[in-house]
């Protein structure tokens, strides 16, 4: 918030002069514009953190399936509360989906052959719809035959995708955390996940929140796959090929999940292999029966959706400038709390690798890192990460949970105040910029 007001008072934004298609601005947040909105509404996040608090007590007393049922729909009515602030309840639900580059107006060409064809679906398609692939169009035209029909329908039912992906997170924290502290990192990771400002900033905004919630669905399979658990490796395969037809981009998250397994590497027995060897071949399957069966073209998909962003306003940020303000964006969403977690986390991997001190949670630091700083520096994209990486917090987050823990212990008082802190934060975030995604 600071350097997009600094950027609007000081006019140094580059041509054009807006924060998407910024030339020069060094340090960004790249998808909010500095526009104070006084309203009462702003109070109705500041009234949910009651109710989140009290839930928040109870999952750290006992981590039970309704205790974090009840943390998840605590944490939702913040993410629904700060969504209306600006624009109230009507235009807040559809503000997405009225946008002409937004993939709600691409879901009347879905029909029989709309994969076999895509992207030359008999017409153009939005911005967004060109540039990717059909995952996530094919999911709002599943919506909308469900019966969501207008956009804010749409709109609050993949909202849910926020709350619901701390389940998988949560199951996937016990299993990868080291030293025997899986649950308590659990019970920590959860909470800090649910709350962080971007998570919170682009619940009811941003489609990216499908593709988190099927990464760390991923991520929960290949746990249990190096438990020794086929059905883990399946899901973990088909998890990562549903996220891949939504967005190229969590390909990366390959990157991830072999440094987990490189981790492993002593303790993998045959069980375990086969396990593992279960979510390639889930993978491959699930494309063999879009390709055999339905026509889709993977590759050339690929092809006309890197075209097409070669095209897009991508094109026009500075990519030095990128390889900066993306990381700051990218961490600096996330809320000071975490921000700082985070950041110590990845600069005490380093320090420990060097020393070869605590490899595993090292490894899980280095596996949350490796996804995004390899986007960064391949500058796709060039901006807009604060929700583009949505699919990276939920492993980044657990990440730098785990490593305080091992590392930085704090009391367990510390957890409320950082809750309740990124609560305002959000709150802030949302009464003096317009995160308009």
């Amino acid at each position: 918030m600071l350097c997009a007001w600094l950027g609007t008072v000081t006019g140094w934004k580059g041509r054009p002069k807006t924060a998407i298609s910024t030339q020069i601005w060094p340090f960004y947040l790249d998808t909010w514009f500095p526009k104070p909105v006084w309203t009462w509404r702003a109070l109705l996040p500041l009234a949910a953190l009651g109710p989140l608090l009290y839930a928040l007590r109870r999952w750290l007393r006992a981590a039970t399936l309704v205790n974090l049922l009840l943390l998840a729909t605590a944490a939702y009515a913040v993410h629904f509360t700060c969504g209306i602030v600006r624009h109230g309840f009507d235009l807040g639900l559809q503000f997405t989906f009225i946008r002409a580059q937004e993939y709600w107006n691409d879901i009347y060409r879905v029909n029989a052959g709309f994969l076999a064809r895509f992207p030359e679906v008999g017409g153009p398609l939005s911005q967004h719809g060109a540039t990717h692939p059909p995952g996530l169009i094919l999911l709002l035209a599943g919506v909308n035959a469900l019966g969501a029909h207008s956009r804010a329908a749409a709109e609050i039912v993949c909202s849910l995708a926020a709350p619901l992906t701390a389940l998988p997170l949560y199951g996937a924290a016990r299993r990868l955390a080291s030293g025997g502290e899986g649950e308590e990192t659990a019970r920590w990771t959860v909470p800090l996940f649910l709350l962080a400002c971007s998570v919170t900033a682009f619940a009811i905004l941003a489609m990216d929140l499908v593709i988190m919630l099927l990464a760390a669905t991923a991520l929960y399979g290949l746990a249990r796959a190096l438990d020794g658990e086929r059905l883990g490796g399946a899901l973990w395969g088909l998890a990562l090929g549903c996220a891949s037809l939504c967005n190229f981009l969590a390909l990366t998250l390959a990157l991830s999940h072999g440094v987990l397994i490189l981790a492993r590497l002593p303790t993998l027995d045959r069980r375990r292999w086969l396990a593992l060897a279960a979510g390639p071949f889930a993978f491959l399957l699930f494309y063999a029966l879009l390709v055999f069966g339905f026509g889709y073209r993977p590759f050339h998909v690929l092809d006309a959706s890197w075209q097409q962003l070669l095209r897009s306003d991508d094109v026009q940020r500075n990519r030095l400038v990128s390889l900066l303000g993306s990381p700051i964006a990218f961490l600096g969403a996330l809320g000071l709390p975490l921000m700082g977690l985070a950041a110590r986390a990845i600069g005490g991997a380093f320090v420990r690798l060097a020393r070869r001190q605590d490899l595993q949670t090292v490894a899980l630091v280095l596996a949350a890192v490796l996804p995004p700083a390899v986007s960064i520096a391949l500058g796709k994209p060039r901006g807009e990460v604060e929700h583009v990486y949505l699919l990276f917090v939920p492993l980044l987050v657990l990440a730098a949970v785990s490593a305080a823990r091992r590392w930085y212990p704090r009391p367990p008082a510390w957890i409320s105040f950082a809750v309740a802190a990124l609560v305002v934060q959000s709150t802030a975030i949302e009464v003096l910029c317009n995160t308009f995604w």
